[in-house]
């Protein structure tokens, strides 16, 4: 799967990365593991860096799928915050899009976007440094 993860600070934050192309079963796969990974804390921090990603198959039907997921867990989800990391100009306009989809159908986390690590870390409350300690998630 083209994005993985880490649960860092106590499952407080996920650090997750994205690399090759993604398509709407990978965000929907990557999210249902979140979801139901005992390790993370519900409210949690997200850091999504999507810097490595090549190219994207995502739809807007993909991405409403994920807010849907997301309002079913909503018990995990509720006061979760999320930061997605990209640098192309159609990574950030998908990324965009989900943030706004989140927002227009209520869903319990909140999703920012941002084109740098640094000011992503800054909206989260987290350090850089942060990433870097970690453990992956439980196979």
């Amino acid at each position: 799967m083209p994005i993985t993860y880490t649960v860092k600070s106590g499952g407080t934050l996920v650090h997750a990365v994205g690399f090759d192309t993604i398509a709407n079963e990978d965000i929907v796969a990557y999210t249902c593991l979140v979801a139901e990974d005992p390790s993370i804390q519900p409210g949690a921090r997200e850091l999504v860096d999507f810097r490595a990603v090549s190219g994207t198959t995502v739809t807007r039907e993909g991405l409403e799928h994920v807010v849907v997921h997301d309002k079913l867990y909503a018990d995990k989800f509720t006061g979760w915050h999320c930061a997605i990391v990209v640098e192309s100009d159609q990574h950030y306009g998908w990324s965009k899009v989900f943030a706004t989809l989140e927002e227009m159908m209520d869903a319990p986390a909140e999703t920012q976007v941002f084109r740098s690590i640094d000011e992503a870390c800054k909206w989260l409350g987290i350090e850089v440094e942060d990433l870097e300690a970690g453990e992956p998630p439980a196979a």
